[in-house]
């Protein structure tokens, strides 16, 4: 009877304990977005560039603030390198020409170092192509995998200009941390349109997902993992353990 009993709370205490999750409280550097302006071989940099990118890129912050406001949470933003008050801009060229890196933009991330950290640093990246895609028909790209996170839009065109250009930025930078693309009615998802059109990043879940993300916050942050349970070889498990279980 004894026995049996240890053996029932023992199977009840591990049951238990495959269920609570891991908390891990660390401190960690703040994520920053870091900058490159990327040319194919046959393309001269646009010499006014860095003064474009500063701009359009102070207006995506002010924009991620104000979303952030107006849904009601502190005001946070994300932040770039800067130098002097100066956005940074990593100037790259590449080995193959424009023709090339309009069929395969994807080719670009593998042609400077990336984190492959989430929680270090993320990349947009302005490429000067011709054309906004193959086809024409696509802005940007917005990556959140295992190897590199961040956004790419191009320089050139209607996808990279005003309004259109800002909106692009936000855009992909938000599927770098990880939104998917939101189809719910504007009521269902208190979406809050100031001056973005974007049906993702003015989505009230989305400012909630930023207000916790580690690339608008400071500090201490919390992971959460499932507790692995397995099983012990018979060898290293106690005499007492293995007792219970022979008895069973």
């Amino acid at each position: 009877m004894k026995t049996t009993l240890y053996f029932t709370l023992t199977l009840f205490t591990w049951t238990m304990l495959a269920f609570v999750p891991n908390s891990l409280s660390e401190e960690v550097e703040r994520p920053i977005v870091r900058v490159i302006y990327f040319t194919p071989n046959d393309v001269k940099p646009q010499p006014d560039i860095n003064e474009q990118i500063d701009t359009q890129v102070k207006r995506v912050q002010t924009l991620f603030a104000d979303l952030m406001e107006a849904h009601g949470f502190e005001r946070k933003t994300l932040i770039f390198e800067e130098a002097a008050g100066k956005v940074v801009v990593h100037h790259r060229q590449g080995t193959r020409n424009d023709k090339y890196y309009q069929k395969d933009p994807n080719s670009v991330w593998y042609e400077f170092p990336i984190a492959s950290d989430p929680l270090k640093d993320y990349y947009l990246v302005f490429l000067d192509i011709d054309t906004e895609s193959p086809d024409n028909t696509l802005c940007g790209y917005g990556y959140n995998a295992t190897a590199y996170k961040g956004g790419m839009l191009p320089t050139s065109g209607v996808c990279g200009e005003g309004d259109l250009g800002i909106n692009v930025i936000a855009h992909e930078l938000a599927h770098g941390f990880g939104l998917a693309h939101d189809d719910r009615s504007d009521s269902d998802a208190q979406r809050i349109y100031l001056y973005s059109i974007d049906r993702m990043i003015t989505a009230y879940c989305a400012a909630a997902w930023f207000d916790n993300h580690p690339a608008f916050n400071d500090g201490i942050i919390q992971r959460n993992n499932n507790t692995k349970v397995r099983m012990l070889e018979p060898e290293l498990a106690s005499p007492q353990i293995q007792y219970a279980y022979d008895l069973r």
